[in-house]
């Protein structure tokens, strides 16, 4: 599924890049099928609880429902002013991907961007995930150079497999059956994410982490309030805009813990890298480009986190799903 800027939106599906590989004909944007959009709610109403069709957190069953009733293409109006675009083809998604240039647009972490904008003293930019055109790629350079060089990856291949065996091994002392793995998994891909983000070890799965109040709960705790806000607060009433919503305030306080702990890290790793010239680590490429400068690198840490956590726990937990299922076949 991908999401298109509502620009030009009277000619964008009159190129052939936006149309399913096997339709020909050529239609105007307000010809692309999907759900009916009301006067000042637009789809909302499809999302409500109980009697709406749609779930914000459930967007693998929404995007089967709307493949099964309008097609591989579909223009959804969730709010009115706003509309996005469903793609649901790999060939479609692909042939949209080659067509994109230089400088994708996404519309997505919106009010993340408002939070970080409104901080030009921490943040140059809204990082990695809402910003566009130059700034964007200027970013996306600079950390991937460092982030796909093959001695990069080898570097924390061994750290890696250490943190991952007393992850195992704890499991195996505890001795313990659940019905619900995620959360164990969260306190793993925080454990790798931070250490690649930091270059320091967390917690080391000690017992007292396990408590609601630990700092590691805190931070799983703040980056899955943070992504659970993003959904909603870019497809549903744009009301944050204008003041602080619960929903904003949720993302607002989740960012400024991880923030404060980005700040605190990077600072030191940066009173390190003078007083030593220590630059082996990926935080340390960062902090020592000339590519990038101090704000950079703290956007791009905060980024990290929020990223690394909850993406990785649904994507393991999905595949073991689908394991479990062909197993039991």
């Amino acid at each position: 599924m991908r999401r298109v800027n509502h620009c030009n939106k009277s000619t964008l599906f009159r190129i052939p890049r936006f149309l399913s590989t096997k339709t020909k004909i050529l239609k105007e944007f307000n010809e692309i099928p999907g759900p009916i959009s009301l006067p000042l709610v637009g789809t909302l109403y499809q999302y409500f609880p109980v009697f709406g069709k749609y779930k914000f957190e459930r967007l693998h069953h929404n995007g089967l429902k709307k493949l099964r009733q309008y097609g591989p293409v579909v223009r959804e109006d969730i709010v009115p002013g706003v509309s996005i675009v469903w793609i649901f083809k790999p060939e479609d998604i692909e042939m949209l991907y080659r067509k994109e240039g230089r400088y994708p647009e996404r519309r997505s972490h919106l009010a993340l961007q408002k939070y970080r904008l409104s901080k030009p003293d921490v943040y140059n930019t809204g990082g990695l995930l809402p910003t566009n055109g130059k700034d964007w790629w200027r970013l996306r350079k600079a950390f991937q150079k460092h982030l796909s060089k093959v001695q990069c990856v080898k570097g924390y291949v061994e750290s890696t497999n250490t943190v991952v065996g007393e992850f195992i091994d704890r499991r195996i002392r505890l001795k313990r059956r659940t019905d619900d793995f995620s959360p164990e998994l969260s306190r793993l891909f925080l454990e790798l994410t931070y250490y690649i983000a930091f270059d320091e070890r967390l917690q080391r799965f000690k017992d007292k982490e396990w408590d609601s109040n630990s700092e590691s709960s805190k931070l799983i705790k703040a980056a899955h309030d943070i992504n659970s806000a993003i959904l909603k607060t870019d497809n549903g009433p744009q009301l944050w805009r204008k003041f602080d919503t619960p929903m904003y305030k949720s993302i607002k306080k989740g960012h400024e813990h991880i923030e404060k702990i980005a700040l605190k890290v990077v600072s030191e790793k940066l009173t390190s890298i003078k007083t030593t010239d220590s630059k082996a680590s990926l935080l340390g490429e960062y902090l020592s480009s000339d590519e990038t400068d101090y704000k950079d690198v703290v956007g791009m840490t905060v980024d990290t986190l929020l990223a690394g956590i909850d993406t990785q726990v649904v994507l393991i937990v999905r595949m073991n799903s689908l394991v479990i299922k062909t197993i039991i076949k």
